[in-house]
């Protein structure tokens, strides 16, 4: 068979003067969540009014937690909810605080369905067509905010068609089946953490990575199977130019498969 082989990756990035892990600072879990008309204008409008939700969670969630709806996954309930809120975007408000300590506040983005808009302290920092993937992960840079900043994501639903099949208008989001019935709002909302992190300057080291792709044949043999490319992302964060080292030690462990 091929020898197929287990990359155990380390890297490490070497900037004079800087460190360069961002250090947790808070998840925000304490949302009001409610509809727009559309305008990008608060306060919020619609059939539902405001409600409070705790940790990230969907739009159905949150109008389950104020009590709004009755439990949508228990008996019939979810045919009485009505489709026509949900194909809104809605608001998710809540407010974050600063770091008091020198550096750069980064707002991560870890699991938004399916766009957003992303307002701090009523400025757009980001639209719905940078913010867009609910598999992606998305870090923004907020030190400009205030202190206590205020933070608004318009968040806006996946377009799911079922029909006819072969549409090409259906976003890679969450789906479901005609054995588990969608929700009424197509999970649309937070499915994972926002978290706001402090960054010491000027270097922030994002998340390594390693991209494989396995070669055709005949370039595909016993000792070269597969290449592979170490990815490191860097952010400037401080503003000037910067030059440093970026060291990556790759090991291979070799291992036949039949």
């Amino acid at each position: 068979g091929l020898v197929h082989a287990l990359l155990l990756l380390l890297v490490v990035v070497v900037v004079v003067g800087a460190r360069t892990r961002a250090q947790a600072s808070q998840l925000l879990d304490r949302w009001r969540v409610g509809p727009s008309d559309r305008t990008g204008a608060m306060p919020f409008a619609g059939e539902y009014s405001c409600h409070t939700a705790t940790g990230s969670c969907t739009v159905l969630a949150a109008l389950e937690q104020s009590g709004a709806i009755p439990d949508p996954r228990f008996g019939l309930n979810m045919e009485d909810i009505p489709f026509a809120p949900f194909l809104q975007p809605w608001w998710f408000n809540t407010t974050f605080a600063q770091a008091a300590a020198p550096g750069a506040t980064l707002l991560t983005l870890h699991g938004v369905n399916y766009k957003a808009d992303v307002y701090v302290d009523g400025r757009l920092l980001a639209t719905h067509t940078q913010i867009v993937g609910t598999f992606r992960t998305f870090t923004l840079d907020v030190s400009a905010a205030s202190t206590s900043s205020d933070l608004a994501l318009l968040i806006f639903p996946p377009v799911d068609y079922v029909f006819p099949p072969t549409n090409n208008d259906t976003d890679l989001a969450v789906t479901f089946v005609d054995w588990a019935p969608r929700p009424r709002d197509n999970s649309l909302g937070l499915y994972r953490a926002i978290a706001v992190t402090h960054a010491p300057l000027p270097v922030l080291m994002g998340e390594p990575s390693a991209a494989t792709t396995l070669l055709p044949p005949p370039a595909r043999t016993a000792q070269q199977a597969a290449s592979v490319a170490l990815l490191v992302p860097l952010q400037n964060l401080g503003g000037g130019d910067l030059s440093g080292t970026v060291t990556c030690s790759a090991r291979f462990l070799p291992r036949n498969v039949p």
